[in-house]
């Protein structure tokens, strides 16, 4: 019986070293798929499969079958329209285990505790990588047209302060009309950024 448990041991531990040894390509693809993750959390929901090859350095054709290999593990999900990607649930698991993990009451527990005190709605957006995204949005009170609002930034009050911090976003920026109080002049915009 000893001999057998000496003989079994070595056995499984090369099978185990053979199972977790990466070869060929595999690294490098790992690295895309987290880089095309990255991608999604830095630009916001609705990001196309173009937007994410481009920041992730990956070409077109490798960005589409990551794309759907995401989606299919739960990484990603399609936006409404079909139009983009946001993070999905699985994501947002390791997300909030990580937050968990940390010391402290997270961004989310005290946007909370505020949710408490008001009948209004209240989200949390970030700017980060010069892209409007929302991290916490309230579930009581739901945000219409998200992939709308983060691209057209001219024509909602977040949008406005984005571009009010750095009017470099407005090289190329179109003036969609999104509603009838959408603004179609730049000199209008200029004048109502300045008061932002």
């Amino acid at each position: 019986m000893t001999a057998d448990r000496a003989t079994a041991g070595p056995r499984s531990d090369k099978r185990i070293g053979e199972e977790t040894h990466f070869s060929g390509q595999q690294p490098r693809a790992v690295q895309k798929a987290l880089g095309m993750l990255e991608a999604v959390a830095h630009l916001g929901p609705g990001t196309t499969a173009k937007e994410i090859a481009t920041f992730a350095g990956v070409p077109s054709a490798t960005a589409y079958r990551m794309l759907n290999l995401l989606v299919a593990e739960g990484f990603l999900v399609r936006v409404p329209d079909l139009s983009g990607f946001a993070l999905g649930r699985r994501t947002a698991e390791l997300s909030h285990a990580a937050s968990a993990s940390g010391p402290g009451p997270t961004l989310h527990e005290r946007v909370e505790d505020m949710r408490t005190h008001t009948r209004f709605g209240l989200h949390v957006a970030s700017f980060t990588g010069g892209r409007l995204r929302f991290v916490d949005k309230d579930p009581d009170h739901e945000i219409i047209g998200i992939a709308a609002l983060a691209k057209n930034l001219h024509a909602n009050a977040l949008g406005k302060v984005l571009l009010a911090h750095d009017e470099r976003l407005l090289s190329g920026l179109e003036l969609r009309r999104v509603t009838e109080f959408t603004l179609g002049d730049f000199d209008a915009l200029y004048e109502q950024l300045r008061s932002v």
